[in-house]
């Protein structure tokens, strides 16, 4: 009796550490995964970023030769 308990604790023991070296390799691998998709989403936002920027830019520019215009055509005509 004490012998198959003593066994089964062995084999309970093996399964623990069966299960806990998976455990860690998912976790492993888990770690990877999320680095890559925290460094996917940073580079996407910073891409974002750039445009926006960009096309704020752009805006300000128009914005900005169709003051320099208008000011030149009121000055042209006084």
């Amino acid at each position: 009796d004490n012998i198959s308990k003593l066994m089964d604790r062995g084999d309970n023991l093996n399964d623990l550490q069966a299960r806990t070296e998976s455990l860690s390799d998912h976790a492993v691998n888990f770690n990877f995964t999320a680095r890559r998709l925290k460094r996917k989403v940073c580079w996407k936002n910073v891409k974002l970023w750039f445009v926006l920027l960009f096309i704020l830019m752009v805006i300000l520019a128009v914005l900005i030769i169709a003051l320099v215009a208008a000011v030149q055509k009121n000055k042209n005509k006084n």
